[in-house]
């Protein structure tokens, strides 16, 4: 059991951290297309994190938890989930972004805030996600 629930775990986290790079990559394009003031980075952190959670529904219900056939509810629990984290994401990572800003900052703050905010996030995602969203779903 415990080695399966680490296979699935490293699976979950490449899946992420495939979806992450992408993210980092969007949000710096967002925040390039949306020059909003005080909230450019908040907003850009939400955009990008939000695509890459569509992305990753497509993706985990597959290769991560394995399953087949999908159901609206499954997808209804996901989206709740997907809005939930990324707003969690993206205050934390307003926050670190504003820490690191604070301590002298450097041209990466952005990027980092947000790996490291999705980082720490992803302990709740997988567990949500796994317990929650994926529950009912026919195994390949």
């Amino acid at each position: 059991m415990k080695n399966s629930l680490l296979r699935q775990y490293l699976r979950f986290l490449l899946v992420g951290g495939g979806l992450a790079a992408l993210c980092v990559v969007l949000r710096e394009v967002f925040g390039q297309l949306f020059p909003l003031g005080r909230y450019v980075y908040a907003v850009s952190v939400f955009l990008a994190y939000a695509l890459c959670m569509v992305l990753n529904y497509l993706i985990s219900g597959r290769f991560v938890y394995r399953l087949g056939r999908r159901s609206w509810g499954e997808a209804l629990r996901f989206l709740l989930v997907a809005v939930v984290t990324s707003l969690l994401v993206s205050l934390l990572a307003d926050q670190l972004f504003r820490f690191l800003q604070w301590l002298g900052g450097g041209r990466y703050i952005g990027a980092i805030s947000l790996m490291i905010a999705a980082l720490l996030l992803s302990l709740l995602s997988f567990s949500l996600n796994r317990k929650w969203v994926y529950r009912n779903g026919r195994r390949l």
